[in-house]
């Protein structure tokens, strides 16, 4: 396996029992370089055993799958395998994790009231997007989609749609987009959808960029404890520290008793970035 874009069919087949004897020897001694991929690869059949039988169905389209638990079982590899591939593809192994952000918020869910869509939609077709744009979207997304998981709001599957949806025009990015899709489906229990969670967020960030992801992760954290008139999270070392390195920040309206204006100078700073 050299490539994770074709690793998830690969890894299916073998799970499915579709290889023959050479391609079963190839992927399990490129799994055996890795303890953490090749664990992840016991677990994923551990839990493909434990699924209910299904009936196989023809693929209608080359990303589904023949059985619903072999896209869990895949992802769950998957994770393990694409996270540090895209990290030595972008240099980076950090930086845009929104559950840094998201750890410094007061409980609680998503706010009713919060605007969804603080950016600028395009009718009729697919958006075009700059690649900070799209980058500062799918961090704002994933900080929803943590907290969503979190408090076990029930919108959490749309969200994790919406966040494959927007990593699915970025080159080398089909095992990632596959891992937000098995946290969207119903079968996958809460102890894995977590362990997808994590996998999920290391990849996506890195593949669209951890300077403008962590800025809309930030950003979108930042309108929830506005929202809350969570004081603690603006005043916190690591809101500072991001507000004082980000130029686009330092506008923000911090400290005064104004939460309808800080969520408004929020919303617009991330509906620009986000356009």
């Amino acid at each position: 396996m050299t490539d994770p874009t074709d690793d998830a069919e690969r890894i299916a087949a073998l799970l499915d029992g579709r290889l023959d004897a050479r391609q079963r020897a190839e992927i399990l001694a490129r799994l055996g370089e890795s303890d953490v991929a090749f664990e992840a690869f016991m677990d994923a059949a551990a839990v493909l055993r434990e699924a209910p039988e299904e009936s196989v169905r023809p693929l209608a389209h080359p990303q589904r799958w023949r059985r619903p638990a072999l896209a869990l079982a895949a992802a769950l590899i998957l994770g393990a395998i694409i996270v540090p591939f895209v990290r030595s593809r972008s240099g980076s192994a950090d930086g845009g994790d929104p559950q840094q952000f998201v750890a410094l918020l007061s409980p609680g869910g998503l706010p009713s009231d919060l605007d969804a869509t603080p950016w600028t939609t395009t009718r009729g077709g697919a958006e075009r997007l700059t690649d900070a744009a799209r980058a500062t979207r799918i961090g704002a997304r994933l900080t929803d989609l943590t907290v969503a998981v979190q408090s076990g709001d029930t919108v959490a599957p749309q969200i994790a749609l919406t966040v494959a949806a927007l990593l699915d025009p970025i080159p080398a990015s089909t095992p990632a987009s596959s891992i937000f899709r098995s946290i969207a489906n119903p079968r996958t229990s809460n102890q894995d959808r977590d362990r997808l969670l994590t996998h999920g967020i290391a990849a996506a960030t890195s593949l669209a960029g951890n300077q403008a992801a962590s800025k809309g992760a930030w950003l979108e954290a930042a309108r929830i404890a506005a929202s809350r008139h969570d004081t603690a999270f603006f005043n916190s070392a690591r809101s500072r520290a991001m507000m004082a390195i980000e130029p686009t920040l330092r506008t923000i309206r911090v400290g005064s008793d104004d939460w309808v204006g800080v969520e408004h100078d929020l919303s617009t700073l991330l509906g620009a970035l986000g356009s």
